[in-house]
C-alpha cells in the first residue's frame, strides 16, 4: 500500500508545470478561442456603429457621439457575461441590460435636454403613445437618440454573446451587417470603406473561429497537427477575404428586375406602407425637417437643426428662352397657411388640376416672361419622386404630365407634381414665369389697404388677398410691433419689403440650433434669438409682411445650380435646398421673390430697358428677377457646405477618431499577416529540425546572441543557453537533433515531430526578451550617442 501511494505521489509532479484547481474560477480573463477572435469580433461591431456616427445626413443632428459610451459599454459587459461563472445567464442578461439603458437614457438626456431626465421620460412616453395609436407620428430626435444608443448597446452585447457563448458568429455578423447596409443605403455620401472593413473583418472571423472549433475537437479525439497550422488558416483566409472584397469591384453592374422594383415600390405593398410607418414615427431621423434631398413635404416645420447632404441631386441646360437667365431659382411648392405656432402648410381648399405635356398652365402676372431649363434628376430620393422644379416665381409648363394643386379660392397654383414618378436619371423640359417688374414699378403700387379707387378697378383680387392676407390669421404681437419699428418711414410697400429683408439679413443663418420651446411662437422665437435656417427667415418676413398688410406666401424649392464648364450644365446639391418669401404686388407685376435669408444673394430686379448698359456680342443680360453679377445667388460664400456648430465639429472629430483607430488596427493586422508569411516561407527549403533550428538562431540573434561562423550547433545552443537558462535542455536537444540528421544519417520521422514542439517552448521564452530588449533600445542608442559625443568633444 505504500509502494503504491509513493509512486502516485512521485508520479504527479512528472507532468511539468500542471496546477491543481480544486474548483473552476468564476471568471477567465483569457477569451477560450484567442485574442484573435475577439479582435476581430470588437472590430465588426466598432465598424458598424461607427458607420451610424457617420452616416450623412446624420440620422440625428445633436449628441450622437453617446453612441461610443453604449458601445464601449456593451463590448465590456457582453465580454463580462460570457466569461463569468458565478450568477446565470438570466440574471446576467438583466443586469447588464438595465445598466445599458440606464447609461443611454442618461447620456441621452445629457446630450439633447441638459441633464433633464424626466423630460426625456415624457417624450418617451408621448413616443409610445403615438407608436400604438394610428396615423399618429412623431418627430422628437431626443427619443430617436435614445433608440440609437440603446439598439448599439444591445447590438454589441448581443454580438459578443452569439460569438462566444452560443457559438454562431455568423448570427453576430448577420446583425451587424443588416444595420450596416441600412446605413449605407441612407447615407447620400459614399461610405463604401466600412462595407470593405466590416467585409475583410467578417470573413477573417468566420475563418479563425471554424479553426479554432476544429483544434478544439482535434485535441479531443487525441489528434496531432502542426502547431502552425492555425496561421496558414488565417493566411489563406486573408487572401480568401481580399479576393471576395475585390471580386464585386470588377464584375460588371446587374440589370435591374423592373419586376422587383415594381413589387418593392408598389404605393399599396406591406414594404411601403411599413416603412412609411416607420418614417412617421421617426420624422426626427436625418436631422429634424429634412432628410437627405427629399427636402419636400406637404407641411413646412420651423426645426431647429436640419441636414442638407452635399451630393448633386440634379443639373439642367438653360433652353434658349433663359440664355441669358441662368441663375433663377427652382420652385416646387408654396405654403398660405400659418398655425400661429411652428407649421405651414399649403391651402386646405385646393384641389388637383392635371395639365398634359407641354401645356400652359395659367400666369397670376400679366408683366412676364418665360425661363426655360432641360432638367435631369442625379439623385431622386425615396418618397420624393414626384416632385418638378420650374425656374422662376411659378410654373409655366412641364414636358411630363403633371398635377398642379391649385386654390379653389384664389385659382393660383400651391405645388406641382409629376403625375408619374421621376427616378434617378430622368429628365424633363421646365418652364417658369419670372416677373419683368423694375424697382420703379414696384415702388408705384401701394399697400392694399391703400387703394382708394373703385374695389373693381383694384389690383388686387379679393379673392387673393382673402388667401395670402386672411383677415383671421394669427400673427405674434411681437412679430407685428418688430415689422412696424423696422418699417417706419417707408413710403411703399415695396420699400417696406426692402425694409424688412435688410433686417432679417443682419441675423445669423445656421443649419444647428436649438429647438423653439413648445410654448411660444417659432417664428417669434426665432425673432428674439436672431440666428436660425431659412424657413425661419422666410417665415419671419411673411408674417412681418401679413402684419402690414402685405398678402404673402412661402415657398420652397432649389437655389440656383453652380455652372461646371466640364458638362456644361448648372450642378445643383442638396445643400441647395431653400425656403424665401413671395409677395403679391397685384394682377399686374403677380409674385414677386424675396430673399431674407442671410449668407444668400438677393435677387436682383430688371432695370428699365432704357438704362441697360451696352454689352458685347455673347454677354448674357439679366431677365426678371435673375442675377446680374457673377456670383451665384443661393450658395453660401466661399462654400458650398453648410456651416456646422461646434456639437456636430466634435462629433465629427470622434468619428475621424474612431475611423483613424480603426485603419490603424486593420493596418496593423496587415502587417501583421504580412510578418507571418514571411516567416513561414522563409525557411520552406529545410526540413522541419532544420527550419526550427534556425529560426531558433533568428530569434537568438534579435534577443542579442547570434550564431557566429566558428560555433556548431552546440556551441551555439550552449550560448543561446546563458541567456535562457531555463531552456538549456530543450536547447541541447534541438541541436543534438540537428547534428543527428545532419551528419549522422538522415531525418527521422520522430525529429520531425519533435523539433517543431521544442521550438515552441523555446519561442515562449525568447518573445519577452525579444520585447525587453526593443523597449530598451531607445534609451541604449541615445547612450550610445551621448558617449560618442563626449568622445568627439574629449577630442
Amino acid at each position: 500500500m505504500s509502494v503504491t501511494t509513493t509512486s502516485a505521489k512521485t508520479a504527479t509532479p512528472a507532468v511539468e508545470g500542471s496546477v491543481r484547481h480544486p474548483r473552476a474560477a468564476w471568471f477567465h480573463l483569457l477569451p477560450s478561442d484567442g485574442w484573435l477572435t475577439l479582435l476581430l469580433t470588437i472590430i465588426i461591431i466598432v465598424v458598424t456603429v461607427f458607420s451610424i456616427e457617420a452616416v450623412t445626413p446624420t440620422w440625428t443632428s445633436q449628441g450622437i457621439g453617446i453612441l461610443n459610451l453604449t458601445l464601449a459599454l456593451g463590448i465590456v459587459l457582453g465580454y463580462i457575461a460570457v466569461q463569468q461563472r458565478l450568477l446565470p445567464s438570466i440574471i446576467v442578461h438583466t443586469i447588464a441590460t438595465v445598466l445599458g439603458i440606464v447609461l443611454a437614457f442618461t447620456q441621452t438626456a445629457n446630450a439633447v435636454l441638459l441633464n433633464d431626465d424626466r423630460e426625456l421620460a415624457r417624450r418617451t412616453w408621448i413616443w409610445f403613445q403615438h407608436a400604438f395609436a394610428p396615423n399618429a407620428s412623431s418627430s422628437d430626435n431626443s427619443v430617436f437618440l435614445l433608440f440609437l444608443a440603446t439598439l448599439t448597446f444591445l447590438l454589441a452585447y448581443i454580438s459578443m454573446w452569439l460569438v462566444f457563448h452560443t457559438r454562431r458568429p455568423w448570427l453576430a455578423v448577420l446583425a451587424n451587417g443588416v444595420v450596416l447596409l441600412i446605413n449605407i443605403g441612407w447615407s447620400t455620401s459614399d461610405e463604401y470603406y466600412f462595407l470593405v472593413l466590416f467585409l475583410l473583418a467578417a470573413l477573417l472571423l468566420l475563418v479563425r473561429f471554424t479553426l479554432a472549433e476544429n483544434t478544439r475537437y482535434w485535441r479531443a479525439i487525441g489528434l496531432r497537427f502542426s502547431p502552425d497550422l492555425g496561421w496558414d488558416f488565417m493566411q489563406a483566409g486573408a487572401f480568401f477575404a481580399i479576393v471576395v472584397v475585390l471580386i464585386p469591384n470588377l464584375l460588371p453592374a446587374a440589370i435591374q428586375s423592373q419586376a422587383l422594383n415594381d413589387y418593392f415600390n408598389a404605393p399599396n405593398g406591406g414594404l411601403v406602407k411599413l416603412e412609411a410607418r416607420v418614417q412617421s414615427l421617426f420624422a426626427g431621423a436625418g436631422g429634424r425637417g429634412t432628410t437627405g434631398p427629399g427636402f419636400f413635404t406637404s407641411t413646412l416645420q420651423l426645426q431647429g437643426s436640419v441636414n442638407l447632404p452635399n451630393v448633386q441631386v440634379l443639373h439642367y441646360h438653360v433652353g434658349s428662352s433663359g440664355a441669358g437667365d441662368a441663375q433663377q431659382y427652382l420652385i416646387t411648392q408654396a405654403f398660405d397657411s400659418y398655425n400661429g405656432s411652428n407649421t405651414w402648410t399649403n391651402s386646405t381648399i385646393a384641389q388637383t388640376t392635371s395639365y398634359q405635356a407641354n401645356q400652359t398652365q395659367p400666369a397670376s402676372s400679366q408683366t412676364h416672361h418665360t425661363d426655360v431649363y432641360d432638367i435631369t434628376f442625379d439623385l431622386t430620393p425615396i418618397g420624393g419622386e414626384q416632385y418638378i422644379f420650374a425656374p422662376g416665381s411659378e410654373a409655366a409648363s412641364f414636358s411630363v404630365p403633371s398635377n398642379a394643386q391649385v386654390s379653389t379660392l384664389s385659382f393660383s397654383a400651391m405645388s406641382w407634381q409629376a403625375q408619374t414618378p421621376m427616378p434617378t436619371d430622368d429628365a424633363y423640359v421646365g418652364a417658369g414665369y419670372v416677373s419683368d417688374a423694375t424697382e420703379q414699378q414696384l415702388k408705384q403700387l401701394v399697400y392694399p389697404s391703400q387703394f382708394t379707387g373703385l374695389p373693381s378697378q383694384s389690383p388686387y383680387p379679393p379673392n387673393m388677398l382673402e388667401q395670402y392676407l386672411p383677415s383671421d390669421q394669427h400673427i405674434d404681437p411681437l412679430i407685428a410691433q418688430r415689422a412696424q419699428e423696422v418699417t417706419r418711414g417707408a413710403p411703399t410697400m415695396y420699400q417696406a419689403a426692402l425694409d424688412i429683408q435688410s433686417y432679417l439679413r443682419t441675423f445669423t443663418y445656421s443649419t444647428q440650433n436649438p429647438e423653439p420651446p413648445a410654448n411660444q411662437d417659432a417664428t417669434a422665437w426665432f425673432l428674439k434669438t436672431q440666428r436660425g435656417f431659412c424657413t425661419f427667415f422666410a417665415s419671419a418676413m411673411a408674417l412681418m409682411g401679413r402684419s402690414l398688410g402685405m398678402p404673402t406666401r412661402v415657398v420652397s424649392g432649389y437655389t440656383a445650380g453652380v455652372y461646371d464648364p466640364r458638362s456644361n450644365s448648372y450642378i445643383v446639391k442638396g445643400t441647395q435646398a431653400h425656403t424665401w418669401t413671395q409677395i403679391y404686388f397685384g394682377a399686374k407685376y403677380g409674385w414677386i421673390n424675396f430673399e431674407p435669408t442671410a449668407q444668400f444673394s438677393q435677387f436682383v430686379r430688371p432695370v428699365p430697358a432704357s438704362t441697360v448698359p451696352t454689352v458685347g456680342p455673347g454677354t448674357p443680360q439679366p431677365h426678371g428677377s435673375a442675377t446680374a453679377s457673377p456670383s451665384l445667388r443661393g450658395v453660401t460664400p466661399g462654400s458650398s457646405n453648410l456651416t456646422r456648430t461646434g456639437a456636430s465639429q466634435r462629433n465629427t472629430l470622434l468619428i475621424q477618431l474612431g475611423l483613424g483607430i480603426a485603419l490603424t488596427i486593420a493596418l496593423v493586422l496587415a502587417l501583421y499577416a504580412l510578418f507571418v508569411l514571411w516567416w513561414r516561407l522563409l525557411y520552406r527549403n529545410l526540413s522541419p529540425t532544420g527550419a526550427s533550428l534556425g529560426r531558433v538562431a533568428l530569434l537568438g540573434s534579435w534577443a542579442g546572441v547570434s550564431a557566429k561562423r566558428s560555433q556548431t550547433p552546440s556551441e551555439y545552443a550552449e550560448a543561446l543557453g546563458k541567456l535562457l537558462p531555463s531552456q538549456r535542455s530543450a536547447l541541447r536537444q534541438l541541436s543534438d537533433l540537428y547534428t543527428r540528421e545532419r551528419w549522422g544519417g538522415g531525418a527521422t520521422t520522430a525529429a520531425a515531430d519533435e523539433a517543431p514542439q521544442l521550438y515552441e517552448h523555446i519561442r515562449g521564452s525568447l518573445v519577452p526578451l525579444i520585447i525587453r530588449r526593443a523597449r530598451s533600445l531607445p534609451s541604449a542608442t541615445l547612450r550610445r550617442l551621448r558617449s560618442g559625443w563626449r568622445t568627439a568633444s574629449d577630442r
